[in-house]
């Protein structure tokens, strides 16, 4: 019987050590992709499967998770059930900066959480939310997004840049030569499905 499912991908650094993992709520085992109607939910789900039924040593062992947050989850404090020096708490695209948004992201930036920013598209109104990040997520996929004029962009502002949906080895050199320090993609490794089956993790065929 299955009692629980969750991808991850991993994300590597220059040297292509593996610097963490993205985990990625997924309803079925045997389809990778999210396909679930309300995302707050699975946001809810994925972190008490995470770590109250995976436990985040096996998920993500001796390096950080990458945990997703809807608005709703974010505002209801759900990041502080997440051990700071675990994971890095990743901003979704489709969360606005109003002004409770930043007001819990700055609450969690002083109590020592990380911060990314999930497929990052530069927009003057996000420009509170740069303040925060410690990483900030390219789509390099992302036509509405420019990725060498993003790191130009971002540049010097003691940030962390994380090159994601890289699938070609050209696309991984011209990250690398554009100042990216991290790397996630199929070029790299899909996400993988762990499935917990009768208190035994295994894995299935991306």
């Amino acid at each position: 019987m299955v009692e629980a499912q969750v991808a991850r991908q991993p994300i590597f650094d220059r040297e292509l050590r593996i610097y963490g993992f993205e985990l990625l709520f997924r309803q079925n085992p045997f389809e990778n992709y999210f396909d679930f109607p309300d995302a707050d939910e699975a946001v809810e789900r994925l972190v008490h499967d995470s770590l109250h039924v995976f436990g985040l040593d096996r998920l993500s062992p001796g390096r950080w998770a990458f945990v997703n947050l809807t608005e709703r989850p974010l505002l209801d404090g759900l990041a502080r059930k997440l051990p700071k020096d675990r994971v890095v708490i990743e901003i979704l695209e489709s969360v606005r900066p109003r002004p409770e948004v930043i007001a819990a992201c700055k609450a969690l930036k002083e109590e020592g959480y990380v911060i990314a920013l999930d497929d990052f598209v530069f927009d003057a109104s996000l420009e509170e939310f740069v303040r925060l990040a410690d990483i900030v997520k390219v789509d390099f996929l992302d036509e509405r997004s420019d990725p060498q004029e993003e790191a130009r962009r971002l540049g010097g502002r003691g940030i962390t840049l994380l090159a994601e949906k890289v699938e070609t080895a050209g696309a991984f050199r011209r990250a690398l030569d554009w100042g990216y320090d991290l790397f996630q993609g199929n070029f790299f490794a899909p996400p993988e499905i762990l499935v917990l089956r009768s208190g035994q993790i295994r894995r299935e065929l991306p």
